[in-house]
């Protein structure tokens, strides 16, 4: 139940609410979107596929297995209702990303490792699965995304020095990341980053203050939006500044600048 307490925006939760119903449609059912949001909610309540790491032959096995669990879906309905009526952030649609129906994902909303690698085409049965992704980052071809999962706070017992990476906020629209230590400016990937606009490729900053909840669960990170390059310094790494096409919300701001103290 703690790794739904995230879930905050409208459409995933009426997503989600849809296939935690009795009468919950099949996979194959649901339009392109509503398989997205499908495998996010799968994701979420089996990282590595299934109950054991051979997992469920497809979707449609994971949910029937949900089906027979009516408490744990009368009590899951319940979490999300509740996020609902407690959201903190106004959610922003995420357009112009994703092909015709866009990717599932709401600018301000929180989302788990199990959701967004799935909302960007990168985990499925048979394939990748979010369980085993250690990095911050992540080129989704399929989407022409950069995902960048950014950490503020890093513990040392978390982080070597070697990913200690230097990730604040400038302004409430610029942000300051350091890409991973092997990237130089004149890597295929330095240059994705700096020409990303003209190449047609997009950039998305997802953010968290924490690696850990209070509770020991991983924290989600907050999407920020899509952000178009600025500059850079420095190779391996590169000190990028992004600007964000929206402004970070207020209480984010608050920590994610204290970060570069």
């Amino acid at each position: 139940m703690p790794a739904f307490l995230h879930v905050d925006d409208p459409l995933r939760v009426d997503a989600y609410t849809r296939m935690l119903e009795d009468d919950a449609p099949s996979y194959g059912e649901l339009d392109e979107r509503g398989q997205a949001y499908a495998r996010m909610l799968f994701f979420q309540l089996w990282p590595l596929g299934g109950v054991t790491r051979k997992g469920f032959k497809d979707y449609d096995t994971g949910f029937a297995a949900l089906r027979a669990q009516h408490a744990v879906r009368s009590e899951l309905r319940q979490v999300l209702e509740y996020n609902l009526a407690h959201t903190e952030h106004v959610p922003i649609p995420l357009l112009g990303i994703g092909g015709q129906t866009g990717l599932p994902l709401t600018i301000h909303a929180s989302y788990s490792r199990e959701e967004i690698l799935p909302a960007l085409g990168q985990s499925y049965i048979g394939g990748f699965m979010p369980g085993d992704f250690r990095e911050g980052v992540k080129w989704c071809e399929s989407a022409k995304t950069d995902a960048l999962m950014i950490t503020l706070d890093k513990d040392d017992k978390d982080f070597s020095p070697q990913t200690r990476y230097h990730d604040y906020a400038l302004s409430e629209t610029l942000f300051h990341w350091e890409s991973q230590n092997q990237t130089s400016a004149t890597s295929a990937t330095g240059l994705r980053y700096q020409h990303h606009k003209a190449e047609g490729s997009h950039v998305l900053l997802f953010v968290r203050r924490y690696k850990s909840t209070d509770i020991g669960g991983a924290q989600p990170w907050m999407l920020l939006g899509p952000a178009e390059y600025v500059e850079h310094k420095g190779s391996k790494p590169m000190a990028i500044t992004w600007k964000l096409a929206h402004e970070i919300p207020a209480d984010v701001w608050t920590y994610s600048a204290i970060a570069a103290g």
